[in-house]
């Protein structure tokens, strides 16, 4: 049986009408929602993938956004947000740690400090960092080695005298010291700081103990460093004199086939040359020109990972123009070279601030680890790079 409205000609098209025009009115409703949620959510990741993108540096993280937005969709660009969030954790986690901080003094976990009118300044004057992760530091004003484990003070090595500049580790685990002025020897005593010899500085291949510039400890024996230049060794391996004393021309890398040199190029660069290690004197081979964008005053470290990427540090300083000619800047940088001569990457670290003298204040793990001893008015901090 049929319907009375459905065979009125009216009723038919008004129906119709109003169908069409429910159907009309849901499919605006949907499309507008679909629009306005669409809008929220593109528009909140793509603020978040900005954010991301400017507080990385560089044209991997803008380009990565870039390319992540054009691909489509909200899905991506959440997914480049974690990956830029994750690359700017890496990037801040990556800073410094400081690892000890003393203050001046005499006292058990304190370091010295002498500022006399008559001398120089005076504080550690060196330090290193064993494999376990020991600080030795060289507190020559208080005649002793301090050593401490997880910030705190574990030993205090007593020393003769307050002339001593470096320092360096042996593997049976004694501990040498460097007096190259006084003295002019080499003392190597056992973890207790009994002694266990006593080696001369001059002899073959050192004319005199005030051009010697490192102590050095290797498998085979201590080495000391003449003159920025070539290392000579002066003992064996159990620490007493060794009568033969090679020299090679330059500091050895982490594997011993070769040695490093370093020297100013110029105001503005330095070079590093590799040689083969080799007793004498050999043909050095350019590896890398490192310029920075203030003059040198000096080069603070050469040091070498075990994967033989070198670490060239170097204090750089603006002057005045005009009279009285004083420091208006002062920076300090260590340049990671690869064993290629590849520029890697360049860490700031905190500049002197006081003028306090020291003989090393940077050294470099075998794991590429940098470690930097600082002084302020308040007392010294290691810190971990």
């Amino acid at each position: 049986m049929q319907s009375r409205n459905t065979n009125h000609p009216w009723t038919t098209k008004t129906g119709t009408l109003l169908m069409g025009g429910l159907v009309l009115l849901v499919v605006v409703i949907v499309a507008w929602a679909g629009r306005r949620g669409g809008s929220g959510i593109e528009g909140e990741n793509q603020d978040h993938a900005r954010r991301s993108a400017s507080s990385l540096t560089g044209p991997s993280a803008s380009s990565g956004v870039a390319a992540t937005r054009g691909r489509s969709g909200a899905t991506h660009k959440t997914a480049a947000h974690k990956t830029a969030a994750h690359k700017t954790a890496a990037h801040k986690t990556a800073g410094p740690r400081v690892v000890l901080r003393t203050s001046w003094g005499s006292g058990p976990g304190q370091l010295g400090r002498k500022q006399a009118a008559e001398s120089s300044p005076e504080g550690p004057a060196s330090f290193l960092v064993d494999g376990d992760g020991r600080v030795f530091v060289l507190d020559q004003v208080n005649l002793r080695i301090q050593v401490y484990d997880q910030g705190r003070l574990k030993q205090s090595i007593p020393l003769p005298a307050d002339t001593f500049e470096d320092l360096a580790l042996m593997t049976d685990g004694s501990v040498a010291v460097l007096d190259r002025l006084s003295r002019r020897t080499v003392r190597v005593t056992n973890a207790s700081g009994q002694l266990v010899s006593e080696v001369n500085l001059v002899g073959p291949g050192v004319g005199q103990g005030g051009a010697v510039t490192g102590l050095f400890a290797r498998d085979d024996g201590l080495w000391v460093e003449v003159a920025h230049g070539r290392l000579v060794r002066i003992t064996d391996a159990s620490g007493h004199a060794d009568p033969q004393r090679p020299w090679v021309a330059g500091r050895f890398t982490a594997g011993g086939s070769k040695v490093l040199s370093a020297a100013l190029d110029g105001r503005y660069a330095a070079e590093i040359v590799t040689r083969p290690a080799v007793a004498g004197k050999v043909p050095a081979q350019h590896l890398a020109r490192v310029a920075f964008d203030l003059r040198l005053a000096h080069l603070t470290a050469l040091e070498t990972d075990a994967t033989g990427n070198v670490y060239l540090g170097a204090l750089m300083m603006r002057h005045r123009q005009s009279a009285p000619f004083d420091v208006i800047e002062q920076r300090s940088e260590v340049v990671v070279v690869s064993p290629t001569g590849r520029e890697l990457r360049r860490i700031s670290l905190p500049a002197p601030v006081t003028g306090l003298e020291f003989f090393r204040s940077i050294r470099v793990s075998p794991d590429g680890t940098i470690w930097h001893l600082a002084f302020d008015a308040h007392g010294a901090t290691l810190r971990r790079y």
